[in-house]
């Protein structure tokens, strides 16, 4: 199943509530990923819940790539089966 743009932003929006409650408010598409004050501890959660969710694994060592939350729908979008 592919989802839509609107659908993974939700999605991460409901994950970053559930690993990062501190970083949840108003996720957005030009949100920089800084700005979620991901602990180290932390990456490997996030990206586990978004394999699981959506079908695409993100390699911990890849999330540096990411600048924005766009980016990271953008990715997801582009790597769904």
């Amino acid at each position: 199943m592919a989802f839509s743009q609107y659908e993974i932003l939700r999605g991460l929006g409901e994950i970053v509530r559930e690993v990062l409650p501190a970083g949840s408010s108003g996720l957005r598409l030009d949100k920089e990923i800084s700005a979620l004050e991901v602990r180290a501890d932390q990456v490997g959660a996030l990206m586990g819940h978004v394999a699981s969710r959506f079908g695409v694994p993100i390699d911990v060592d890849d999330v540096s790539r990411f600048r924005t939350v766009g980016e990271l729908v953008s990715f997801i979008q582009g790597h769904q089966l």
